[in-house]
């Protein structure tokens, strides 16, 4: 805190990260340092906070979110990231520290796109163009994971389908929640009369078409875990439906064959078939042929 103080920020962009929002003090001395609204910075502490845009008449803050995935099992976790822009300085605050900004923190040192003698409202854009840019690599895994599901769904056990398809809706629907108003925040950006942003509205508009693209995508996969999941729970039914007509075959096949051992294994003591001395191999043979002439119904039916 003192190394801000005695820091000269006019005529320079600066860009200050602030890792760590457990320690509220730190970050109460920072809103006084530079003039930030206490409602704003209680919703830079509240990790919680859906991704939105507030200008006010000193700086804009901005919150966004940054998702990181589990290659293995689809697992999307997400850091809030708060920034505040003024006419010199971009500030961002992180619960944790991250390497996510590495690539932009490389430029910078580069000085690509002469990013280091622009005002930080282009650094914003490339500040949030990473961010964006890291989304279609998750879409591209849940691409991958949908391409992989639809190649096992026929298989015939396939017991952990269901958990997948819904725990990847609920992975895009989540997404889709914190994305969306990316969309939004990036039109409003190009669209504003904001005295933080300069000559780079053209630079945002891009912003916004990458994220509508993302919104977009994001809508036909939710789109497609359902209908996935209809045609494999129609499978599953149609699997059933199969079992049940051989069972059901199987069990009229016996019917008869059931009620003539019944009959003629009742214990009454006049029974004139019972003294035929070929009657049991009668008996055999008029079973055999009920149950060839039920089978040869069934596949005349077509039902075998």
């Amino acid at each position: 805190m003192d190394d801000l103080k005695q820091f000269d920020f006019k005529d320079k962009t600066t860009w200050i990260q602030v890792y760590g929002l457990h320690d509220e003090s730190v970050i109460k001395k920072i809103g006084d340092l530079f003039n930030i609204h206490n409602l704003v910075l209680e919703d830079i502490l509240n990790i919680y906070q859906r991704p939105k845009l507030e200008d006010y008449d000193d700086y804009l803050f901005l919150v966004v979110k940054a998702f990181f995935t589990n290659d293995e099992n689809m697992d999307i976790t997400y850091k809030q990231i708060s920034c505040i822009l003024n006419d010199n300085i971009l500030i961002s605050f992180l619960e944790k520290q991250t390497n996510f900004f590495d690539p932009l923190k490389e430029n910078i040192k580069n000085n690509r796109s002469n990013i280091r003698s622009k005002k930080p409202d282009f650094l914003l854009y490339n500040f949030l163009d990473l961010i964006i840019d890291s989304y279609f690599i998750i879409l591209q895994e849940i691409e991958e994971k949908l391409g992989n599901i639809e190649d096992n769904l026929l298989e015939v056990n396939n017991n952990e389908l269901t958990n997948q398809l819904h725990k990847l809706r609920t992975n895009i629907s989540m997404l889709h929640r914190y994305i969306f108003p990316i969309v939004e925040i990036t039109k409003n950006i190009e669209t504003s009369n904001s005295k933080f942003i300069n000559d780079t509205a053209f630079y945002y508009r891009d912003l916004y078409d990458h994220s509508y693209r993302i919104v977009e995508s994001l809508e036909n996969y939710r789109e497609m875990t359902f209908n996935i999941l209809q045609i494999y729970l129609s499978e599953v039914s149609t699997r059933m439906n199969e079992i049940m007509k051989m069972l059901t075959i199987i069990a009229t096949i016996f019917i008869p064959l059931t009620f003539i051992v019944g009959v003629y294994g009742m214990n009454f003591k006049y029974m004139p078939e019972l003294e035929y001395r070929y009657g049991y191999f009668i008996v055999w043979g008029v079973m055999i042929v009920i149950a060839l002439l039920l089978i040869f119904y069934f596949k005349r039916k077509k039902w075998l």
